[in-house]
């Protein structure tokens, strides 16, 4: 009888781990997927506020981010790349020569990102904010320019 009172125990016991791993799996799940993140924020640079659109992909290991970001006004695309540990973000800006311009430290707190920016062998660093966003609002980030408001037909 106590062979067989044991035997149910374990089994009781066994099914109770499998369902509460059977119950953790679609968490589990979710950290391995693919994240692509959309943000809108700002650079504060003095007095004035610089702001920007980021595209951030982040690989299914959740730890290495490539993308790019914009400022509004300029709309050019800087690649960046970097890591992601917890929490913590490092993010690195290279321009065509691959030499590093820029590098974010930022930190997520309730679903935004807050940091620094700053360039390589300076002292100054920049506050950033940035928030999620719908990637539909991508298309209207960018301030056109008079160039592109302005068509060649206008006469006066």
């Amino acid at each position: 009888m106590k062979v067989y009172a044991m035997t149910n125990s374990i089994k009781r016991k066994a099914i109770i781990k499998i369902l509460f791993l059977f119950l953790l799996l679609p968490f589990v799940n979710l950290q391995a997927q693919s994240y692509e993140g959309n943000m809108y924020g700002k650079i504060k640079e003095r007095e004035v506020d610089l702001f920007i659109w980021l595209d951030l992909k982040i690989a299914k290991d959740n730890k290495i981010l490539n993308g790019s970001y914009f400022y509004k006004t300029i709309g050019k695309e800087i690649s960046i790349s970097g890591k992601k540990n917890g929490n913590k973000i490092s993010l690195i800006e290279k321009d065509k020569n691959k030499n590093i311009t820029g590098v974010f430290k930022l930190t997520v707190l309730n679903g935004n990102i807050k940091g620094v920016w700053y360039q390589p062998n300076k002292k100054d660093t920049l506050q950033v904010e940035l928030y999620r966003a719908n990637p539909a609002l991508r298309n209207t980030a960018k301030i056109p320019k008079l160039n592109d408001l302005l068509s060649e037909e206008i006469t006066f």
